[in-house]
This record gives structure tokens, C-alpha cells and sequence, in this order.
């Protein structure tokens, strides 16, 4: 029997052990191959005492619980999710997945792409992609200034942008990209525009 000394070492060992990726990978072969010469009454065994280590160490459900023990479960949780995200080697690894996972749905998930646009329209302009694309068949299609055609496919200049007043947020209309952009460079100023013609115009 292990003394209680040596199975805190092999936890320690087991734990250091998961944070390497070949190590846990050449530790789940080592255990396909095991499971794979495994007779059909050994496995039934083992199935036995898995199910007999559940029912020992079944956790309540919060319904069978008391107040004080649910409240101790979720600050204990709300712990152990806050010590992952310190960690500095899981938190770049949880970020390194959940950016995978992104761009493999904007890739493959059309339904994620849509429900992404249309949490951004909402919270930058207030309005919905239904709402941006009526102002841009009202607008014929066209830009609102120089009026080239845009669509609401991606690309830069000929995309769909949409113009809102920085100060009140109220949407102005639909915008080629370098329309756009030229008037958030100019700050949306009424002077700055006035002294680009003045300029233009050889005036200054």
C-alpha cells in the first residue's frame, strides 16, 4: 500500500504530467493498447468497480443540498476559476484554443458569422443587419457621398459601411469605406471639411 506521502507525489507527477501535450498523448496510447489486450471479463470488472466508485463518491445534486453547502460549492468553483485564469501558461492556452475555435467557425459557420454581425451591429449602431441593408437599398445601392456601388460582401472599399454620429450614436447613412474613413479622419468636423475645400479651392 502506498503511504499517503507517495500518493501526493503521484499527484503532483500526474498533474505536472498534464500540462504536456505528448505527455498525455503517449499516456492515452499506453492506455488504448492496455484497454486493446484486455479480456471481455477483465473489462467487465473494471466496468464493475468504476460503477461501484461512483456510487460511493456520487456528488448531491444541488436540489439534495443545503443553502450553506451549494453557496461553499460555487465559491469554491468560482476559486478554482479564478486560480486557472491567473495561471499564465493555461490562460494563453485557453486563449490559443478559444481563438482556434473562432476563426474555425467563421470558416465553416455561417449561422456563428451572422449571429457575430449582428451582436456587433447592435451594440456599435443600434440597429439590425436587416435595418443596414433596407438604409442601403433605399440609398439605390450606392454610397451615400460618392455614390459608387457598394453590396454588404466583405471587402474593404466597395463593402457596406455604416456612418453614425460618434456624439449621439444616431446612424447617418450607408458609406463606401474610404468615405468612412475620411470623415472619422476629419472628425467628423464641419470646420475640418470646410478648410479641405478651402484648400482644395487654393484658398488657404
Amino acid at each position: 500500500m502506498r503511504t499517503e506521502a507517495q500518493k501526493e507525489a503521484r499527484r503532483k507527477y500526474e498533474k505536472e504530467r498534464q500540462k504536456d501535450p505528448e505527455a498525455r498523448r503517449k499516456r492515452l496510447e499506453a492506455d488504448r493498447r492496455y484497454a486493446a489486450k484486455m479480456s471481455e471479463e477483465q473489462k467487465a470488472i473494471l466496468r464493475a468497480k468504476k460503477r461501484e466508485y461512483y456510487a460511493l463518491n456520487k456528488r448531491p445534486k444541488i436540489s439534495e443540498m443545503s443553502e450553506e453547502d451549494v453557496l461553499e460549492q460555487r465559491r469554491l468553483g468560482a476559486l478554482a476559476q479564478r486560480k486557472r485564469r491567473l495561471d499564465p501558461d493555461i490562460r494563453a492556452k485557453m486563449n490559443a484554443e478559444t481563438e482556434a475555435w473562432r476563426k474555425e467557425q467563421r470558416k465553416s459557420n455561417p449561422e456563428y458569422v451572422r449571429k457575430l454581425s449582428e451582436k456587433h451591429f447592435k451594440r456599435a449602431y443600434g440597429i439590425s443587419i436587416e435595418q443596414r441593408d433596407a438604409l442601403l437599398a433605399a440609398q439605390g445601392g450606392r454610397c451615400k457621398l460618392c455614390s459608387i456601388e457598394i453590396s454588404a460582401v466583405k471587402g474593404f472599399n466597395k463593402s457596406a459601411h455604416v456612418d453614425h454620429c460618434h456624439k449621439t450614436n444616431r446612424v447617418r447613412g450607408i458609406l463606401c469605406g474610404n468615405c468612412n474613413t475620411s470623415l472619422g479622419k476629419l472628425g467628423d468636423s464641419e470646420e475640418s471639411i470646410q478648410r479641405v475645400l478651402l484648400y482644395l479651392r487654393g484658398e488657404l
